[in-house]
């Protein structure tokens, strides 16, 4: 795995919900370098959205089933860890 979402924790807070802009801010805290089309990718496969549906806060998840769905997949960080 490329991208841990212990770091994607990290800048989500102490919430138990997330919600897509919220995700959106906690990707480009824990990578800056991550542009918009590879974030909506991640987004996308976190939320399990397809890509005929829009990108919308209406997406609201736990945060565990979230995170889970980011260590399972094949994300990729754009920048170096620092």
């Amino acid at each position: 795995m490329c991208f841990h979402p212990e770091d994607v924790a990290m800048h989500s807070g102490h919430c138990r919900v997330v919600t897509v802009e919220e995700l959106r801010q906690a990707l480009l805290a824990t990578d800056p370098e991550t542009d918009s089309k590879h974030s909506d990718i991640i987004l996308r496969w976190a939320f399990d959205i397809s890509s005929s549906e829009p990108l919308d806060n209406a997406y609201v998840r736990p945060l565990d089933a979230v995170l889970a769905r980011l260590q399972f997949g094949n994300i990729c960080r754009t920048g170096r860890k620092p």
